[in-house]
C-alpha cells in the first residue's frame, strides 16, 4: 500500500547527468510495411462429422499442420 502512497518524481536529464547524445535511441528504422493481407476464412458445410473429417484433410494438406 506505500507504493501507492509514494509520489512518483519527475527527473530531467540534467539531474542524472546524461547528455542529449545519451538519450538518441541506440536503433535506426529501416522500413515500417504493413503484413500481407490474409485470404479469406472458409466455413466448412455439411454435418458435424464432415465438417471434421474436412477439417481434418484441410490441416494435412493445405496447412500441413497434422
Amino acid at each position: 500500500m506505500k507504493a501507492k502512497k509514494k509520489p512518483l518524481e519527475a527527473l530531467e536529464p540534467d539531474d542524472i547527468d546524461l547528455d542529449e547524445d545519451d538519450l538518441e535511441p541506440l536503433t535506426e528504422t529501416v522500413r515500417i510495411a504493413l503484413p500481407p493481407e490474409k485470404s479469406a476464412g472458409r466455413i466448412l458445410q455439411g454435418t458435424l462429422d464432415e465438417q471434421a473429417q474436412e477439417l481434418v484433410k484441410l490441416l494435412r494438406t493445405e496447412a500441413k499442420i497434422i
